[in-house]
């Protein structure tokens, strides 16, 4: 078996041989074309083996998908910190709570059914996306995507029995759990380790 370092870039994956001479140059050619270091060096029979190791041992941890709109509402981003978190719950709530008072708002006055209908699409998209932040730093925090979808489940099942005490203990765990993603290695840290 060899030991291979695995380089990888949006969907794209090089594993390299480090036991060879030119390995190092390699890397950083790499590099410097953008691309990522994974930080553990995989043993396995042969170049694809290494990068099908990769990928279904890391099929979540690493993430080229950057924090933005597209990403979060298509579920595909895990680039959400603790802080970060936090600033865009906080950020969402403001227009959430507008939204919604205008929807009451204009239910009661029995407003025209464009601007209801308008009001409520809003409401939604800004259900999805927030559903969307917090599946990013569910990810963030080492957790599958899916799982995210059953704790929704059961926060909802005990929100009936217990009020929203369910919903605050699942907003702490997201703003104090540890972040799980590794941060891959640079050039300078790989070569000090070798």
């Amino acid at each position: 078996m060899n030991s291979y370092q695995v380089l990888h870039k949006n969907d794209i994956f090089f594993a390299v041989d480090i036991n060879q001479d030119t390995s190092s140059e390699e890397i950083k050619s790499l590099c410097n074309q953008g691309f990522k270091i994974y930080d553990q060096v995989i043993e396995a029979a042969s170049e694809e083996k290494a990068v099908q190791i990769f990928q279904a041992v890391d099929s979540q941890g690493y993430s080229d998908r950057p924090f933005n709109l597209k990403n979060t509402l298509l579920f595909r981003t895990n680039e959400l910190g603790r802080w970060a978190f936090l600033a865009v719950t906080i950020i969402l709530l403001i227009p959430y709570v507008l939204t919604y008072i205008f929807l009451i708002g204009s239910l009661d006055y029995s407003a025209n059914t464009l601007v209801v209908g308008l009001l409520f699409s809003a409401l939604l998209l800004l259900s999805w996306y927030t559903i969307g932040v917090q599946v990013a730093r569910w990810k963030n925090c080492g957790n599958n995507g899916w799982y995210y979808m059953l704790a929704l489940l059961l926060i909802g099942i005990v929100s009936l029995f217990l009020s929203s005490i369910a919903n605050l203990i699942f907003f702490l765990y997201l703003l104090f759990a540890p972040e799980k993603n590794k941060l891959p290695l640079t050039m300078n840290n790989k070569a000090s380790n070798a």
